[in-house]
């Protein structure tokens, strides 16, 4: 796939304002208040020091099971960051890697566990710990393009604003009470020097505060717990947060949890100097048969991008009007076909309600239909894998064993290519090979006796 991503989030832009999103509906805010800064709206006088509280707070809400790196990790000598000419900075690839890569692992440099017990549990601890971070990992995530919430921007820019006017009105009263009264000055302990040089301390620690919230708020991404779907983390990941957005990307992101990292793979063989890119509408967080870039009309994507990330994307499939069109016709006919599919894509689905039905033959031909709809979208995805492993279910039901091993084996491949051996999507699909190519199972027997 030629380097044709449209936009990127990863910029030395200054944040930006963007309607509120669905994903807000997860999050709590941060603001001055809530971090221990009165805002001129608390009609308090506003603390000298702007983190102070943030490294003296005892505890964190930070998981110690979680990888934390202030470093690069592995794999990232087939990486390197450039300026792209569309779209500020971005990733590349440094040498030749075929589908299937693993094109880098890294550890989130800042997390936090998502709690219903109350906002201070999640916003504390985001600048805690990129307060601890050093001076250059700070600049790093500044330097990421960010787009600000409109509660995130409402809050901050009216005390960053005081600040900034109590600094200039310091800034006319101080020269001739330096003049007068210099020796005196000069004998006065730090903590009493005049309030223009705490001002302007205080102003910078506050658009720094700013800047890290904007870019934690834009490039976050949901680190999942397969074991305990409800117990899950937000992370930061420098170079994710690099990758820009293409509609037909050329790799995928995913969280691993046996190795505590982000992954990203290669979807198709990327050449030496080819740009990575991902799909912004497709993550964690999006990643199920209804709501992926596949299923979604040019529309529909251009308007969730400009919603989000405030970018109207320029990729090959969105500018080009033959290829849009056709893809959106493809979109179009899916519909109907993933209204009844839908119903059993999910993993240990309940087939038995499609035997009384004796519907399994037209499933397994409406997910055949979706299948090569699917596969003319782009590169072989986990969609493909998940249709895949529904289709081996039926096919299994049915009594055509050949068919469904064949299903298993091709899900099990493409798991493995576009998330990599050690995820545990991968160990879901192994298991449905040894499945369907062992003997019958209960469930089985149980689904043929109400067939008859």
């Amino acid at each position: 796939m030629a380097s044709d991503s449209s936009h990127t989030l990863s910029g030395d832009s200054p944040p930006t304002q963007t309607p509120p999103s669905s994903k807000e509906s997860h999050k709590a805010r941060i603001t001055p208040r809530k971090i221990g800064i009165e805002s001129p709206r608390g009609q308090k006088r506003t603390s000298s020091g702007v983190y102070k509280g943030f490294l003296t707070r005892k505890g964190s809400a930070a998981d110690p099971h979680l990888t934390h790196s202030t470093t690069d990790t592995t794999h990232h000598t087939q990486i390197e960051k450039y300026e792209t000419p569309h779209a500020g900075h971005g990733l590349r690839a440094a040498q030749p890697m075929p589908r299937g890569t693993c094109i880098f692992s890294e550890s989130a440099i800042v997390s936090h566990p998502w709690t219903e017990d109350g906002e201070e549990y999640y916003t504390t601890p985001v600048l805690e710990q990129c307060f601890k971070l050093s001076e250059a990992k700070q600049q790093e995530i500044i330097s990421l393009q960010n787009v600000a919430k409109p509660d995130t921007f409402d809050e901050w820019l009216p005390w960053i604003r005081s600040l900034w006017w109590r600094l200039e009105e310091a800034e006319n009263d101080i020269p001739q009470s330096l003049a007068n009264n210099l020796p005196d000055v000069l004998k006065m302990p730090l903590s009493a020097w005049p309030k223009k040089l705490r001002l302007q301390n205080e102003l910078a620690q506050a658009v720094r505060a700013y800047n890290l919230i904007c870019a934690w708020e834009t490039h976050n991404r949901k680190i999942t717990n397969v074991h305990n779907p409800k117990k899950f983390h937000y992370g930061l990941f420098l170079n994710t947060a690099r990758l820009n957005h293409s509609c037909i990307p050329n790799a995928r992101i995913s969280y691993c949890e046996s190795r505590g990292m982000m992954t990203a793979y290669a979807l198709s063989d990327i050449k030496a100097g080819e740009e990575l890119t991902i799909s912004y509408l497709e993550d964690e967080r999006t990643a199920d048969l209804q709501n992926t870039t596949i299923f979604m009309k040019r529309d529909e994507r251009q308007a969730q991008l400009k919603q989000k990330w405030e970018f109207e994307c320029t990729c090959h499939v969105c500018k080009n009007a033959e290829v849009s069109a056709a893809w959106d016709d493809r979109v179009t006919a899916m519909k109907p076909i993933r209204a009844f599919f839908s119903k059993i894509d999910a993993p240990w689905a309940p087939f038995w309600k499609f035997a009384r039905l004796k519907e399994l033959g037209r499933a397994v031909e409406e997910g055949m239909k979706l299948l090569r709809m699917v596969e003319k979208q782009g590169p072989k995805n986990i969609e493909v894998a998940r249709i895949r492993e529904t289709l081996a279910r039926l096919n299994s039901m049915m009594g055509r064993d050949p068919a469904a091993i064949l299903c298993a084996r091709i899900s099990l491949e493409v798991a493995g290519a576009v998330m990599g051996k050690d995820h545990q999507r991968y160990d879901q699909a192994r298991c449905l090979v040894w499945e369907v190519e062992s003997e019958e199972s209960q469930w089985e027997r149980d689904t043929r006796r109400r067939l008859e």
